[in-house]
């Protein structure tokens, strides 16, 4: 079918646990939003970093990030 949306890929929604309410609860609510669509959006709130730290982790081979990352590939 031309007029067929290819299938999203599956995400990571990442957020420092050190953001303000809000931006966690903007992060929530996009993987709510993803869900509804049928798109599969992991959660993963990264320890008290907030968005300028958190993205460090993606220097670090045993982050939690970057392990997150690994999974999600290994899955395919």
């Amino acid at each position: 079918d031309p007029d067929a949306r290819p299938a999203s890929p599956p995400r990571i929604v990442a957020w420092g646990g050190g953001e303000t309410a809000e931006f966690r609860r903007q992060s929530r609510a996009y993987v709510e939003h993803c869900a509804i669509g049928g798109i599969d959006a992991r959660p993963l709130e990264l320890g008290r970093d907030d968005h300028f730290d958190a993205v460090l982790q993606l220097g670090e081979p045993g982050s939690e990030l970057v392990g997150a990352i690994v999974e999600l590939v290994a899955a395919g």
